[in-house]
């Protein structure tokens, strides 16, 4: 699960399979999985992020998820295929058929099990190939603990000697500079609660680590990355309750040049945690 900025890690997996012959670009077409860990409680309808880049209509070709070898849902032939899904993931499954035409292939699955954790992957076929992606569904009992807010630099970049900063509003959430987190900026209510993945921080990966969730913690937040003298920056929504993940496109903004680096979010909706 995606957000757009200016200095980006593209956080997400790709496949390299040469499909120019089917979508009509000129840049290589990727399948953009998570490498962000997806979280959902038994019970819990979740997405499945993955998405074409560049934008692609895949309406007309085959897509197919699989959970380790088992063909989770399979979409050709300009429709679903029920027959080809396994039994324990029938009626259980969905694709966003108004998003195909840009090329958003990501899976709705309902009624989480514990058996449902994994290694997905979201793959698109044309005659001859396959470009494909993964993504990580981690399942326990509850949700609304831990939350990650996935934002990363695009290309990679390493983020170690800079400043990071994530804010709520005009709260400051997490802060790390100078080589290390700042506690002492943070806002009383984010403390013990926050923390970077700092082994990917020199991949230009900023996602944080939220734990704890509570229902004033839903709402906006913004990723920024400093220099001296500029800001790059984009946001993540987190709704939280018993909600539903809407499928909508972020909106990322670019308060800085940072030599035409972007700010990415691997995730292409509203993140949903239950408390």
């Amino acid at each position: 699960m995606y957000l757009l900025f200016t200095f980006t890690y593209d956080y997400s997996l790709v496949a390299s399979v040469n499909l120019n012959t089917v979508f009509v670009s000129t840049e290589k077409p990727q399948v953009i999985g998570s490498l962000v860990p997806i979280q959902a409680a038994v019970g819990e309808d979740v997405i499945l992020p993955c998405h074409l880049k560049p934008e692609s209509d895949v309406r007309k070709l085959t897509v197919e998820w699989k959970h380790n070898k088992t063909t989770v849902h399979m979409y050709r032939s300009l429709a679903d295929d029920p027959d080809s899904q396994d039994e324990r993931f029938k009626n259980r499954t969905r694709l966003f058929r108004d998003e195909m035409v840009r090329g958003n292939i990501s899976l709705n699955l309902s009624y989480v099990t514990e058996q449902d954790k994994g290694i997905y992957t979201c793959s698109v076929h044309n005659h001859t190939q396959v470009i494909e992606g993964n993504v990580t569904l981690e399942v326990g009992e509850s949700v609304g603990e831990d939350v990650i807010l996935p934002c990363h630099l695009k290309p990679e970049s390493d983020v170690r000697k800079l400043t990071v900063e994530w804010k709520h509003n005009k709260t400051t959430v997490h802060m790390y500079r100078s080589l290390a987190d700042d506690p002492d900026s943070q806002d009383e209510r984010f403390k013990n609660r926050t923390r970077l993945f700092r082994d990917e921080m020199v991949r230009g990966n900023i996602s944080l680590n939220l734990s704890y969730v509570t229902e004033q913690d839903k709402g906006i937040y913004t990723c920024s990355v400093h220099n001296h003298t500029q800001v790059i920056e984009g946001n993540v929504t987190l709704e939280v309750g018993e909600c539903m993940v809407l499928w909508i496109f972020n909106v990322g903004m670019d308060r800085g040049n940072f030599e035409s680096l972007n700010i990415t979010s691997s995730f292409t909706g509203n993140l949903c945690a239950v408390c």
